[in-house]
């Protein structure tokens, strides 16, 4: 069966002597496909902006070091996330529900991609830091690489913790994990810290605040789950989300 499921039947406990019965949720989207949707939605929107400034604007300028920089960087990080999502995610649930698609790539195609793109790519948009110097632009993209292979190793030992076919759950360790429950999001706000300076856009540090304020979120609720699951043999020094803080 391919990545659309036409029906998904979920068990549902009822005290009947009818026993169990299994409640339609409809249409299903695999997860996979899921997370290929959502990040394609900056990969063409960033460049369709960049590269016809004269259709969108009616004006165009010669492109900015702001303008270039951020495309190349969301550009790297958005084709490192499919490639990751088909070579190194497990997924816990096979499904969801087709009509919450939507919701989840809101967030992508929306805010990281309109939201960032249309005032980043407009003729003559320099950023709040105009052009910075070598030596900065050097120490920036080394930090944004470093943030990236370091998102990609945490999400690799995250993969390797389950054995092919397995769901089962067993206690991360080793790089960033032994000191956070959630590197991997450490790491991710920490490369859009990066994209937000090169780029200089408010707009894009928007959307690094809102992505980070829902990271959180979320890893606040893993941690309470190794918490329970786990009990005393969870590492009780690790924070949840910042190393040493938070």
């Amino acid at each position: 069966m391919g990545p659309f499921q036409t029906e998904a039947l979920h068990p549902r406990r009822e005290d009947s002597r009818e026993g169990t019965h299994a409640q339609d949720l409809g249409p299903q989207i695999g997860w996979t496909t899921v997370f290929l949707i959502e990040y394609l939605g900056p990969l063409l929107i960033h460049p369709f902006f960049y590269f016809n400034q004269e259709l969108i604007y009616g004006s165009s300028a010669p492109h900015t070091y702001a303008q270039t920089w951020t495309l190349r960087l969301v550009m790297i990080h958005f084709i490192k996330r499919e490639l990751e999502t088909l070579f190194i995610h497990k997924f816990s649930n096979d499904t969801m529900p087709l009509r919450n698609l939507p919701k989840n790539c809101f967030h992508y195609w929306v805010l990281g991609g309109f939201l960032l793109a249309i005032p980043i790519y407009r003729p003559g948009f320099a950023g709040f830091l105009g052009s910075l110097p070598d030596d900065a632009v050097n120490f920036i993209l080394g930090f944004f690489f470093y943030a990236q292979f370091s998102n990609f190793l945490t999400h690799k030992i995250l993969s390797d913790l389950r054995p092919p076919g397995s769901r089962v759950r067993m206690i991360p360790m080793g790089y960033g994990f032994n000191y956070v429950s959630c590197p991997n999001y450490f790491f991710e706000i920490l490369g859009w810290i990066a994209i937000t300076i090169m780029s200089g856009s408010l707009a894009t540090a928007l959307f690094t605040v809102v992505g980070a304020v829902q990271m959180y979120l979320w890893a606040v609720k893993k941690h309470a789950r190794y918490l329970r699951e786990f009990g005393d043999k969870y590492p009780k020094n690790r924070k949840i989300l910042i190393p040493g803080i938070l």
